[in-house]
């Protein structure tokens, strides 16, 4: 039976509130009260992708390394995890990909394993997957890393950044992005993307 693995924050969830958040209450806390819209922070994201990009072109005078420990110190904290939400009804999503002959998987990266372990009790998805990779790191060749020793060649890759794309074009499977994260299909067609889904439930009408 192949393997699917789904990327899971920009992929199954939406993560834009949680990393908007994150960036407006840094700015807050450093006494900036003209911050974007959360509209505007996403489209900068999705063009700029890397938070200085977006200082600068705000115009911020921003030190960098202050603001990844911020980042670093909240982007897996209970409290901001909360904003994350389904962008689509995720169990009716594997139940059908079960049905079309996968063993369906997550794989994250993430540094706190029992954060994301509540993120999935607290979404109702800790007993959904036929198991859940979490890479504890966020380099890029922290995925491939990950499922390396497990992964056949029918096996595919699905998800919303560049770690995907480097992790199946290393591991020689199938690759399919997204486009409901935090990367455009612009930008992970840059990456080496061959196929860029609108979301992860179209996945049912290809495989």
């Amino acid at each position: 039976m192949s393997k699917l693995f789904l990327d899971f924050d920009g992929t199954l969830v939406d993560v834009s509130e949680r990393f908007y958040r994150i960036f407006s209450d840094f700015l807050k806390l450093k006494g900036i009260l003209d911050v974007p819209e959360k509209d505007e922070y996403r489209k900068l994201k999705r063009r700029l992708v890397y938070d200085p990009e977006i200082f600068k072109f705000l115009g911020l005078r921003i030190e960098w390394e202050e603001y990844r420990k911020w980042k670093w110190e909240n982007v897996e904290d209970p409290g901001y995890l909360l904003f994350d939400t389904p962008l689509c009804d995720i169990r009716d999503l594997v139940c059908k990909l079960r049905d079309k002959g996968y063993q369906v998987y997550v794989l994250t990266a993430r540094r706190k394993p029992r954060n994301f372990w509540e993120e999935l009790r607290r979404l109702k998805l800790h007993d959904l997957f036929d198991d859940v990779f979490i890479t504890g790191d966020y380099s890029l060749d922290s995925k491939r890393r990950m499922i390396e020793d497990i992964v056949e060649p029918e096996d595919i890759i699905v998800g919303d950044s560049e770690m995907e794309i480097h992790a199946a074009r290393s591991l020689g499977i199938r690759h399919m992005g997204v486009a409901t994260g935090l990367r455009s299909a612009d930008f992970l067609v840059e990456k080496g993307a061959e196929l860029v889904l609108r979301d992860v439930t179209v996945l049912l009408k290809l495989l």
